[in-house]
């Protein structure tokens, strides 16, 4: 649930805006007594450097950390796309979005 009210009101958000999101969360989620959906964050880092891992029936938090990029055999530069933690993170929200299937509301 922490990670779906992070990314559902945070994830429009830039860095810096992030980083405030992630603190009053974070006080929130304390003050509620739910640490256990806090991520193991370092200094610097928020929610949204982790995602639960979808493996554990915990549900524990994971680092997100992009494949190791490899080159085309065919390289096309305007094709080129090298991922970084922003992109996969990205690509995952819009493949659990896509996923959903259309709506049967307009």
């Amino acid at each position: 649930l922490a990670y779906a009210c992070a990314w559902g009101f945070g994830g429009v958000l830039d860095c810096e805006e992030r980083r405030k999101f992630h603190n009053k969360f974070m006080e929130v989620l304390e003050g509620s007594q739910s640490e256990e959906a806090i991520p193991p964050c370092n200094d610097g880092e928020t929610i949204f450097e982790y995602v639960p891992d979808w493996h554990d029936k915990q549900r524990s938090w994971k680092m997100w950390v992009p494949e190791e990029w490899k080159v085309p055999k065919r390289l096309s530069f305007s094709a080129l796309l090298i991922p970084t933690r922003d992109s996969v993170r990205a690509e995952f929200i819009v493949d659990i979005i896509a996923g959903l299937g259309a709506s049967s509301n307009p």
